[in-house]
């Protein structure tokens, strides 16, 4: 599969009505289909304190998922730590631009990863449920993630969630 950006897919059902069981079959069933030409990772930001938490905890999983390609993980974890550094990176990179250090911008380290992973043998599944137990700026953290920050090619996200419960906690933000 040699999607450009990452693919998402929603599985919405309420409470209780077997969003986890249906990930642990897809799962099953992927692994049984596609042996090691697929890696699979279940993400659950909702044991994460924090927003920058969930940032910090994806990608060092992903690294994790990647193994082998550990230039992907160092890249991954230097990605991970400019994203979630806030107003102590912005400081940090005005300074060294005033100092004449040359850093690579979030948007240079986005298309480095992007490049590696393209280059990647296997495609990654991401498995994220139980997104509606977040908090409002956690859920947007996590779609931000999803939609921008960790848009990669050869991922794959199954995101499982109550639909209304999203909604609910998008219109309070």
């Amino acid at each position: 599969c040699n999607n450009s950006g990452s693919f998402n897919i929603l599985i919405s059902e309420r409470y209780g009505d077997g969003k986890t069981t249906f990930l642990s079959f897809l799962d099953e069933k992927l692994q049984e289909l596609s042996g090691q030409n697929i890696r699979t990772m279940t993400f659950r930001p909702w044991l994460c304190d924090t927003p920058d938490e969930i940032i910090t905890d994806f990608f060092t999983q992903l690294a994790n998922i990647l193994g082998q390609y550990s230039q992907i993980g160092t890249l991954l974890h230097k990605y991970s730590s400019s994203l979630s550094n806030g107003s102590a990176l912005l400081l940090t990179r005005i300074f060294t631009g005033i100092l004449g250090h040359n850093k690579e911008s979030l948007s240079q380290q986005h298309d480095i990863l992007t490049k590696r992973l393209s280059e990647c043998a296997f495609p990654i599944v991401i498995y994220v449920d139980d997104v509606d137990r977040l908090q409002s700026k956690e859920l947007l953290m996590l779609l931000n993630l999803i939609r921008d920050t960790a848009n990669f090619p050869k991922i794959f996200y199954v995101v499982a969630a109550d639909r209304m419960s999203l909604i609910d906690l998008l219109q309070t933000e």
